[in-house]
């Protein structure tokens, strides 16, 4: 497997734009105390574990979280146009994600786990021929 770079990331605020943020801040920083660096050629994997109170686990949709952190790791934190340092270039190279809910009953261990793992770069995937 390749280079993993691991996060906390922050509980959730509203709006989402200003959790965007938060998110990208934790994880530029990160990125620099690792010395990380991804490139536009590069390929990930992406695991992610929210940890939500109980009143959290039915107010969150996992697919609008998603797109707030792959947004937020694109530099996006609203609208179309970039804000912040882009991290990962598009999350078309993204190749797999993973995402769950984790109850936790303390809210000061809201927030929750990110995981992005650089699998190798674009020159070395084939492409499958159909038969």
């Amino acid at each position: 497997m390749g280079h993993a770079l691991r996060v906390q990331l922050p509980p959730y605020e509203n709006p989402r734009n200003a959790w965007r943020r938060l998110i990208h801040k934790e994880v530029v920083k990160a990125a620099r105390a690792f010395q990380t660096q991804f490139s536009r050629e590069d390929r990930f994997k992406v695991s992610i574990q929210l940890h939500m109170s109980q009143r959290m686990l039915g107010f969150h949709d996992v697919d609008n979280r998603l797109k707030d952190i792959l947004d937020a790791l694109q530099g996006r934190m609203g609208g179309k146009s970039r804000v912040g340092k882009s991290l990962i270039h598009n999350d078309s190279q993204i190749i797999a994600v993973t995402i769950s809910k984790v109850l936790v009953k303390d809210h000061s261990r809201a927030g929750g786990i990110l995981t992005i793992v650089k699998i190798g770069a674009r020159s070395r995937w084939h492409q499958v021929k159909s038969l």
